[in-house]
């Protein structure tokens, strides 16, 4: 299937759920896009946050979704992830996910030390100033690991039974935002990871000059033009040479364009950059 055409197919399947009928038609087609993207392997992961259904438990409101969207042969190997342990709900192509933490976190050795210019991601630690950081040794060992395992386990069994959970709940615990933020920011594609300077830190990058990235893609849905943002993130302005506004487009045309080639839609990523300063950022 084209990928227009997966995303028509897409949006008659959402608007076909009896529980989503009072949702708006643009957050359903917000909802449908994002949902496209992760099935074409253009985004490893999408953090649900588009609209709540009273009376729904989120959880088995999505996992529903997905159950009938695998009735498409582009869905198999798109799943929910979660845990008990914190609230987001990250809708992942599975297989582009264990891909993307085996490539980035146990084949680039140098990552885990933090030294090399070429990972695509940078920790940066919410300390006054903000400064760059190694991947936490804890973080890569325990969440990064037994994320690892948990995605390739399934992923070794769907080889013998085809038949990927529709769910995947995270046993390790998260409850500490500087566990949870970073998988977040992973999880997402963000090559900006903020990691909290304690447990107890409830106010980050106050007064902070930060460089805001928004990553869009320019796509023709009901025969009209449509600027659907796939990613937002920030970076403190001025970090170091390696995190200017450059190099961070840079790493996201490289990781970006291939994927938008290789499933054959017509566009583009567009990457814009402002600055701003706010009294506090929320994470």
């Amino acid at each position: 299937m084209d990928p227009y055409s997966l995303i028509d197919a897409t949006f008659k399947t959402i608007l076909g759920i009896p529980s989503l009928r009072k949702v708006s038609h643009f957050k359903l087609q917000q909802f449908t896009i994002n949902l496209a993207l992760v099935a074409l392997g253009i985004r490893s992961g999408y953090m649900f946050d588009t609209f709540s259904v009273p009376r729904h438990d989120t959880g088995d409101l999505l996992t529903s979704v997905l159950r009938e969207l695998r009735k498409m042969p582009e869905y198999i190997g798109v799943a929910l992830l979660t845990g008990t342990s914190f609230q987001d709900y990250f809708i992942v192509n599975v297989p582009l996910l264990a891909r993307n933490l085996h490539r980035d976190f146990l084949l680039n050795v140098k990552a885990a030390s933090g030294v090399s210019d070429d990972f695509y991601f940078s920790f940066v630690r919410l300390s006054i100033p903000p400064r760059l950081t190694p991947v936490p040794s804890d973080f890569q060992e325990h969440i990064i690991q037994e994320l690892l395992r948990i995605l390739q386990t399934a992923l070794n069994l769907d080889q013998r039974t085809m038949s990927l959970p529709l769910r995947f709940d995270i046993s390790v615990d998260l409850s500490n935002p500087k566990d949870a933020i970073p998988l977040a920011a992973i999880v997402l594609e963000y090559p900006v990871a903020y990691v909290p300077d304690g447990s107890d830190q409830t106010t980050f990058l106050s007064n902070t000059p930060l460089d805001v990235y928004e990553c869009s893609l320019s796509l023709r849905i009901d025969n009209h033009d449509f600027e659907h943002t796939f990613l937002k993130f920030s970076c403190p302005s001025g970090l170091d040479e390696m995190r200017s506004p450059d190099k961070i487009k840079n790493k996201l045309q490289t990781r970006f364009s291939h994927r938008i080639r290789t499933c054959e839609i017509q566009t583009d990523i567009t990457i814009n950059v402002g600055q701003v300063t706010l009294d506090r950022v929320a994470l």
